[in-house]
């Protein structure tokens, strides 16, 4: 989504993962009141385990997936292409003062 800049409906969010429910504009305010009543049923260390038992379980991926990101940034900003682009913003700022 960020490397085309593309926005994503909340159904797409949705249908992809990135979000557990939509609700509709209307109703919005009850559907959250309502969610929230039934989460604080439960107690909050059991929903503090929860949350980081199922966040483990990605830890190590998201780890690997900087650590590739930070090496391909790295590359790009030594490339000869990021620096001709930032000449060509610098220009751009500096014939704007």
């Amino acid at each position: 989504m960020l490397l085309f800049d593309k926005t994503m409906t909340a159904l797409e969010a949705k249908e992809v993962g990135l979000a557990n429910d939509v609700f509709p504009a209307e109703t919005f305010e009850e559907n959250v009141k309502t969610r929230l009543d039934e989460m604080c049923q439960y107690h909050p260390m059991a929903l503090e385990r929860i949350k980081k038992i199922i966040r483990s379980h990605d830890t190590d991926m998201l780890h690997s997936v900087n650590e590739k990101e930070c090496l391909h940034l790295e590359q790009i900003w030594q490339s000869k292409e990021c620096a001709d682009a930032l000449a060509m913003v610098m220009a751009k700022l500096q014939s704007k003062s």
